[in-house]
């Protein structure tokens, strides 16, 4: 229990110094440096203690490197700052942690466990994260870290993989198949590919999981689910002169010891069914009957045979691989349009002005020699010189608001040279009509001041549109 009592300043032997059992640091490293100063300068900071199980000893609250490179620079006293009122194994533990997690140079294994060992000890999150000026998003993040298996917690120590990812990884740390194979992308290009994947196996593996249990909870035999039934079942039965034959549907001894069940991993309600038959059954029924009395088997055949089975296997392989090529390019997808997502929400200056001069090199791609030097002259080009190169340095040089302009009046120069004729502002021609949209644009959008020889014409136009 906690009592009440001012601090003190004594001076304490090394022995009298014991370091805490729990200390946040896992190792004390690098200690070289700071006994030299020790050495030099002395302690300039008071370790903080408090009372220890055995009279006359201190347990450690702060200071456990200072007190390990003292001992390397031959010190036999410290200046120790007495914490009396820490006579409570928890509020000593309490206050070792929370005096820790102050420091900057702790990595976010130690944090994640010092967090862990104070949420143990009933403290709030809330409380804690005012306690220390965490938020009490970083504390729940570093602690699922610090609960990883010990090969992430030496990685993330080891700054082998970035704290993001490490919080990844802890989510798949229950199925340590999936974990192994997501760890090896760890700093690669297909990081992102393969936590789609990673998700999708995790996925699949608690859905057949729930179907094996199903099927077995029947009585049913489950056997290798991977897809390739028939040739891993098949050296199952390896010196038993037996084979699995694959059946069109399920057998009314479905629970027999020579029946089994395979699916897919990555669709288990594909039940395949499978009985256990005399290899020469099984070769009989894969077979097509022969005349009677004439020679059924030759060397000939068999090598037939083999070859038939060689290329079957082959077409299987080729199969196989095209699929698991079409499942990899479909964890890509949402990967990828997850990227264009955060590209447009995102997005700054530069990529926005790319992409807009890849729309408007795209949109001019559309015009026809009369549009482009129409274009050229509206851009201050001269349009009896104009090429493509001056083109695309004219829009390198625009900036954003620049480029957004031009691009919508590429797109209208059809409309603009149609503005050119009289049937482009007539309502009974097609070009006319056409061209409401744009000439509308150009009074409102571009606040343009029709001219009275324009401004007629539209008047015109409204009549006529009006009478119609």
């Amino acid at each position: 229990m906690t009592t009440a009592a001012t601090p003190r300043i004594v001076s304490l032997t090394l022995a009298q110094i014991v370091p805490h059992p729990r200390n946040v640091r896992h190792t004390l490293t690098d200690l070289a440096p700071l006994a030299a100063s020790i050495k030099e300068d002395g302690i300039l900071q008071p370790l903080v203690v408090a009372p220890g199980d055995t009279k006359g000893t201190y347990v450690l609250i702060a200071g456990h490197r200072r007190h390990a490179a003292a001992g390397k620079a031959g010190l036999h006293e410290l200046p120790c700052l007495v914490r009396d009122d820490l006579t409570d194994k928890a509020d000593q533990l309490q206050a070792m942690l929370t005096e820790n997690l102050q420091r900057t140079d702790l990595n976010p294994i130690e944090e994640g466990d010092a967090f862990q060992e104070l949420l143990d000890l009933g403290i709030k999150p809330a409380v804690l994260a005012k306690r220390t000026g965490r938020t009490a998003k970083l504390i729940r993040t570093r602690v699922k870290i610090a609960s990883g298996p010990a090969e992430l917690r030496d990685r993330v120590i080891a700054r082998e993989v970035t704290l993001d990812e490490a919080l990844i990884l802890e989510g798949f740390s229950k199925y340590s198949e999936i974990y192994d194979q997501l760890s090896q992308y760890v700093g690669t290009r297909n990081w992102s590919w393969a936590v789609g994947r990673a998700k999708e196996d995790t996925t699949h593996l608690i859905a057949v999981t729930k179907r094996t249990k199903e099927l077995t909870a029947g009585g049913v035999q489950v056997l290798d689910d991977d897809g390739l039934e028939e040739h891993r079942l098949r050296a199952e039965a390896v010196g038993l002169d037996r084979v699995w034959q694959k059946l069109d549907e399920r057998p009314d001894d479905a629970t027999s010891e020579d029946v089994a069940v395979t699916f897919p991993f990555r669709n288990p309600d594909k039940v395949q069914w499978h009985r256990l038959v005399d290899a020469t059954v099984a070769a009989g029924a894969s077979s097509p009957k022969k005349p009677a009395g004439k020679k059924t088997t030759t060397a000939v055949d068999a090598a037939t045979d083999r070859d038939l089975e060689a290329d079957r296997a082959r077409v299987e392989a080729d199969i196989a691989a095209a699929n698991q090529l079409a499942a990899d390019l479909k964890t890509a997808t949402p990967v990828r349009r997850a990227h264009l997502k955060n590209s447009i929400s995102n997005a700054d200056t530069d990529i926005a002005a790319e992409c807009l001069r890849r729309l408007l090199a795209s949109q001019l791609g559309f015009l026809d020699a009369d549009q482009i030097l129409i274009f050229a002259g509206i851009a201050g080009l001269n349009p009896d010189t104009v090429s493509d190169n001056d083109l695309e340095l004219w829009a390198y040089s625009l900036t954003v608001n620049q480029l957004a302009v031009a691009l919508r009046v590429a797109d209208s120069v059809e409309s603009e040279e149609s503005l050119e004729q009289l049937t482009g502002w007539q309502y009974r021609s097609y070009l006319g009509k056409n061209t409401a949209p744009w000439r509308d644009e150009l009074g409102t959008t571009f606040g343009y001041e029709w001219s009275d020889v324009e401004a007629d014409l539209l008047t015109q136009f409204a009549t006529d549109a009006a009478k119609s």
